[in-house]
């Protein structure tokens, strides 16, 4: 079980080092990903292992003589794009409103194909 603390933690790093968009395929229904960003990868792990929700964390610009490594973890799973919104919604501030937005299209998308999280990943 996640400790609010650290729920309220990651919505605040969220809040300001995150993003919440579509991504559409060619003949697809747009999905929602999440994406957290910074130049310390061990904080990206944390929020990876904390939610226990498999996905990657990718080089988003490299390291150059006057900047730092840019790093983001994707979240694109809409199961796991469900657990991690939901469990941030009540410390979210700045991304509250987009947040409820995506999670109800989400859950209409999430109810027609069947998908769920197993229950061990579920809060």
């Amino acid at each position: 079980m996640i400790i609010k603390e650290d729920l309220a933690y990651i919505a605040g790093f969220f809040d300001g080092e995150g993003s919440i968009y579509y991504l559409r395929m060619e003949n697809q229904v747009p999905y929602t990903i999440l994406q957290f960003s910074n130049t310390d990868t061990k904080i990206l792990e944390w929020i990876k292992s904390t939610f226990g929700i498999q996905t990657k964390i990718a080089i988003d610009r490299p390291a150059t003589k006057r900047r730092n490594a840019t790093w983001k973890l994707y979240v694109s799973s809409q199961p796991q794009v469900k657990l991690v919104l939901n469990s941030m919604l009540p410390y979210l501030r700045v991304k509250k409103t987009l947040a409820n937005e995506h999670l109800k299209s989400l859950n209409c998308r999430i109810m027609k194909r069947g998908h769920e999280l197993p229950k061990s990943m579920q809060l």
